[in-house]
């Protein structure tokens, strides 16, 4: 079922973006917005490090998004994840996690450019696997339309 999403929102007009974030931890993303009707599917792979871990993360999240105003918009969503964590230890012990995330957010467009900024507050919850909780770094990052 998910790779038919996947396929049939490659059919349409897609962006690709770079996400940063701070706060407990750092992180960075390299997301892929795929519009699917009225709705987006966001295709994210992530590097995320704090002081007990490093995280590679995939995330797939079904989007809904609004307009405020001609440039402003809203997006909610939620979605699934899968973590491979890297614990610096003495023994350096690897773990999958997977989780359950979710997404919202506000956007900006701007005009005569084909580019769209973003602030985001992006949480998760491990489902299985350790500690990969993330209560929500908020993240700046901006997408090009195609």
């Amino acid at each position: 079922m998910l790779a038919g999403v996947i396929g049939m929102a490659f059919a349409q007009s897609p962006s690709v973006g770079l996400r940063l974030s701070g706060g407990t931890a750092v992180s960075a993303d390299v997301f892929w917005h795929l519009p699917a009707g009225h709705r987006q599917v966001e295709i994210a792979l992530g590097w995320e490090q704090n002081v007990r871990h490093v995280d590679q993360v995939l995330t797939v999240a079904n989007m809904w998004q609004g307009e405020i105003t001609d440039a402003f918009g809203w997006t909610l969503g939620v979605g699934g994840c899968l973590m491979w964590q890297i614990w610096q230890t003495r023994v350096n012990d690897r773990y999958l996690a997977l989780g359950i995330c979710a997404i919202a957010g506000v956007s900006y467009r701007l005009e005569h450019w084909p580019l769209t900024l973003h602030l985001d507050l992006r949480p998760r919850i491990a489902m299985l696997g350790p500690d990969a909780n993330r209560w929500g770094h908020i993240a700046v990052g901006v997408s090009h339309a195609f």
